[in-house]
């Protein structure tokens, strides 16, 4: 038998260690070409500068959210208020990270206008109708107003009506009212503005918000935002995590000055009514067997009143507020907020609540902003163009005044927040 010597042995070092300096050189270089084709063409990260995008990106030129964007997506898979990170038409090397709302290839969808806040659609510019919005399918698109616990230094006191009792674990107690007459002519319109004008609200047996839900919202390091904050909005809600505790009765409340509206849900038997300033005016049933219930979730949205219990779907009521709801009397005094939440129950310990976030939908503000263009109400969508719009429109530069874009430009879809550590989490839409 030959053996064949090992001719590395025979090298001397200074010869092995060239050698090993260049095997490393060209796993570096070839690691380098690899990884800068895969940032061409298959993902690569992008540090969010601004807060156009806020609360679901944080903004910063130095602490910004590191976006994780994936380049194969395609522009033709795009659908209404997807992410999307397209090249700026005003400078190519700029990158606009936005929220697709129409796309010019949606010729049923082509033409859109802002209204109060909302998305109005259609195929041309005389049938206009509200882009409606199921409150489920579209959880991420709402915007956290307030959080209990809270996470920041806001004054709990001045925002929400919290009962004095603490259950287990610190859970807020709603005191159980004493009847469902009692639930009535509290909130029935007389004794309302009557309450309202001794600064006495509804008592201390409701969970409520003290002031109107406004356009602000709470970013990811759970501060507030106050951009927006001038502007009292329609499409609000409250979702809890709940513990029944043997509750009879739920009494669900949205005032929309003048009106008090309320969903009535009686536990055991899944009858639902809702209320306009106690008088019902709708009735519907949801399925038995809630009363292990977790979750509560209630609120307007796009013009529906909505509850749904414990996330599902086939718990879900929503109810269009017809033309014949609407006042025709004179309003109420400006001395009433334009949105109010209350939560109240009746049964042997109260309702109890672990947390729970109130909640806005996205405001699309329509004011022209400063550089702007001036534009018509309606904005027409040529095919192969996309219109953007930022979630914190109070901030962002945007179709509003740059126009559609066109999908050409293109680059990718954000799929999760790389950094910081505290903020590292996947984008679901």
């Amino acid at each position: 038998m030959t053996i064949v010597p090992d001719e590395t042995s025979t090298r001397s070092p200074r010869r092995r260690g060239w050698s090993i300096v260049r095997d490393t050189l060209v796993v570096a270089v070839v690691a380098a070409v690899v990884f800068q084709a895969l940032r061409r063409t298959v993902a690569d990260r992008y540090i969010v500068p601004s807060d156009s995008m806020q609360p679901l990106l944080y903004g910063s030129r130095d602490a910004g959210d590191v976006v994780l964007v994936d380049k194969l997506a395609k522009a033709r898979d795009l659908r209404r208020y997807d992410t999307a990170v397209f090249r700026s038409p005003e400078d190519p090397r700029s990158q606009l990270v936005k929220r697709v709302v129409a796309l010019g290839d949606d010729f049923q969808h082509s033409w859109l206008e802002l209204r109060d806040g909302d998305l109005w659609l259609g195929g041309d510019e005389q049938h206009l109708e509200r882009d409606v919005k199921d409150p489920l399918a579209t959880r991420d698109l709402r915007l956290p107003w307030f959080e209990w616990p809270s996470r920041n230094q806001d004054p709990v006191e001045q925002t929400m009506l919290l009962p004095a009792g603490r259950g287990p674990l610190g859970a807020i107690v709603v005191p159980s009212l004493d009847s469902i007459d009692e639930a009535r002519k509290q909130l029935a319109k007389p004794s309302r503005a009557n309450r309202m004008r001794l600064n006495s609200w509804l008592g201390d047996r409701w969970l409520a918000s003290l002031r109107a839900v406004d356009a602000g919202s709470i970013d990811a390091e759970g501060q507030r935002r106050r951009d927006g904050g001038s502007y009292a909005v329609d499409d609000v809600g409250i979702d809890c995590a709940v513990d029944l505790q043997g509750c009879r009765r739920v009494f669900c409340g949205l005032l929309q000055r003048p009106d008090l509206w309320a969903f009535h849900w009686e536990v055991d038997t899944g009858t639902v009514e809702l209320w306009r300033n106690g008088e019902t005016v709708a009735l519907h049933t949801l399925p038995r067997g809630l009363e292990s219930a977790r979750r509560l979730e209630f609120g307007f949205l796009d013009g529906r009143f909505f509850l749904c219990v414990d996330g599902r779907a086939d718990a879900l009521w929503c109810e269009v507020r017809r033309p014949d709801w609407l006042p025709v009397d004179k309003p109420m005094p400006d001395m009433l907020p334009k949105n109010q939440l209350i939560l109240g129950a009746i049964g042997p310990s109260g309702l109890h609540v672990q947390r729970f976030t109130v909640f806005r939908d996205i405001y699309w503000y329509r004011e022209r902003m400063l550089g702007a263009k001036q534009v018509a109400s309606a904005v027409h969508l040529d095919p192969g163009t996309a219109y953007l719009l930022g979630d914190n429109s109070f901030d962002s530069r945007d179709s509003r005044t740059i126009g559609p874009v066109s999908l050409t430009a293109f680059i990718g879809r954000p799929r999760c927040v790389l950094g910081p550590w505290s903020r590292k989490r996947w984008l679901s839409r």
